[in-house]
């Protein structure tokens, strides 16, 4: 039996608000010209089970080797058939129509979303997720438009992220003095598993504005390792039962039973962080706070979202920043000399090593952003997307129903030569605007790179992720050379893209 948490407590009814989200321009499609749908290419249903077998190409395969096997096969386009209860899907890979797609979605943008994590969601966890809203990662239509909007007014304007910077300035330094403490003099180095840390604790502080002390090991909550390990079975679980065959719609497998627990386990964890600090807000007298987090704003707002949003953006957040995170790290150390132009341009800002982060200055420092974008490009937290067309459209040639799922993989074009030249390499400056002398390289096309989505359904929390990780390499940087001596790095590809194997940066002091 799940044990549930008694969040109807926690809620209490508020008015809606909302704003306007622009209209964009229909294309002019030629449908009529194009080819049937049912020309498609079409994957053999016995020959795709007998491929996720093992033995078969597809067995134990991550989500990015799958789609580049696709694509090499059988083209731009193909359908995935439906199977055990699952849609058939159009993947397609071609820049074209993931264009063509976006711009015709409309206000409503119909994500489909996972069936398994809808399940636990509506029906064993209404109390949470039904009612006028559900989650903004997994609803659509008008509930997804209405908590959406509501979010909009608290996590998009910059104002509203600038204000963390100073909490995730402390919260940096304390990550390096954790780092300090642990290791001798000569053998500074950071783990994955400590970026993981970092990240839960920035997000309990700009989501709750609360600390879980993950730096000290007197004082750690317990429930915190436990909400990174969930995150991460989570992650993995939702692709075994969404991409591989599954008979959990038929029949509840021993697996079936324990992503439900792991769900819970995840979902109830967060919601006692959460009643923790509304119990602290009731008690606390200080109603001049420099700093309110997400969780506190949303209140004032609606509370059943002000609760949905702080638990999505935890546990969604840990992996996708973590994942940013390392893989800047990365392409700097593999790479020092842009390391060292990226250092030049902190200390011209910010010259003291230990001056705190202003984040007015911060807007000086376009190589920074460059730099984050530019490993984005390369390792990116998640590589596709997926809508749910609300009107016939064109793609690659062919005529694709209103009402049919396609699922686009945008990573595939963000190592080819024809978006971007030099495509394997670390190339920060590809992003700096065209003025700047030191960019040989073409300008970007907008759909060609989409590391948070797009439009009104892009991520919410892509400012503030921006700003973390800003904050972690102007302090990282103003100290240390970080440097990487293992094998490359390798990304498991799941919900997230994770990196995994020995992820370990040597910090030399300077």
């Amino acid at each position: 039996m799940l044990r549930k948490l008694n969040f109807k407590v926690l809620i209490n009814n508020a008015k809606f608000s909302t704003i306007a989200v622009p209209r964009v321009n229909d294309q002019n499609l030629d449908l009529k010209a194009a080819k049937p749908f049912h020309e498609i290419p079409k994957i053999n249903r016995l020959k795709l089970i007998i491929n996720y077998l093992p033995g078969g190409k597809y067995y134990k395969k991550g989500l990015n080797e799958l789609h580049r096997s696709l694509s090499k096969e059988y083209g731009n386009i193909v359908i995935m058939p439906a199977m055990l209860g699952k849609p058939e899907i159009v993947f397609s890979y071609s820049d074209h129509d993931n264009e063509t797609i976006l711009l015709n979605e409309g206000n409503f943008p119909n994500r489909y979303s996972f069936e398994i994590l809808k399940y636990f969601r509506e029906t064993l966890r209404p109390d949470v997720y039904g009612g006028e809203y559900g989650s903004v990662a997994s609803e659509n239509g008008e509930r997804w438009y209405k908590i959406r909007t509501i979010i909009n007014q608290v996590m998009l304007p910059p104002k509203n992220v600038q204000q963390f910077v100073q909490p995730i300035d402390e919260i940096s330094n304390e990550f390096i003095d954790f780092i300090r403490k642990r290791s001798n003099d000569t053998n500074d180095e950071i783990l994955g598993k400590d970026i993981n840390l970092w990240t839960l604790e920035s997000m309990a502080s700009v989501t709750l504005n609360k600390r879980l002390n993950l730096f000290n090991e007197k004082f750690i909550d317990p429930r915190a390792r436990e909400l990174i390990q969930c995150v991460r079975k989570f992650f993995i679980m939702t692709v075994d039962f969404e991409l591989n065959p599954s008979i959990w719609k038929f029949y509840h497998t021993k697996a079936f039973k324990e992503y439900m627990e792991v769900n819970d386990k995840l979902l109830n964890t967060v919601l006692s962080f959460i009643e923790e600090t509304m119990e602290n807000m009731k008690n606390t007298t200080d109603n001049n706070q420099e700093v309110e987090g997400i969780l506190q704003k949303l209140l004032k707002i609606d509370k059943r979202v002000a609760v949905i949003m702080a638990s999505d953006s935890l546990f969604a957040g840990i992996d996708t920043t973590g994942s940013g995170t390392i893989g800047v790290l990365y392409c700097l150390a593999k790479n020092p000399e842009k390391q060292e132009k990226l250092r030049q341009e902190i200390l011209k800002i910010f010259p003291n090593k230990d001056e705190p982060i202003d984040a007015r200055k911060m807007a000086n420092m376009p190589y920074i952003r460059s730099c984050i974008k530019e490993a984005l490009r390369l390792f990116p937290p998640v590589s596709g997307t997926s809508r749910t067309i609300a009107k016939d459209l064109v793609l690659s040639g062919y005529q694709i129903p209103a009402g049919t799922v396609v699922v686009t993989w945008p990573q595939l074009f963000y190592r080819q030569e024809k978006f971007f030249p030099k495509s394997n390499e670390y190339i920060p400056e590809r992003w700096l605007k065209e003025s700047v002398k030191d960019c040989p390289h073409l300008q970007v096309e907008k759909f060609h790179f989409l590391p948070f989505g797009h439009g009104v359904r892009s991520c919410p929390g892509k400012r503030i992720a921006n700003m973390e990780m800003e904050v972690l390499l102007i302090n990282l940087l103003r100290k240390f050379k970080i440097e990487w001596h293992q094998d490359d790095m390798k990304v498991n590809s799941v919900l997230v893209n994770i990196p995994y194997g020995d992820i370990r940066f040597k910090l030399v002091e300077l």
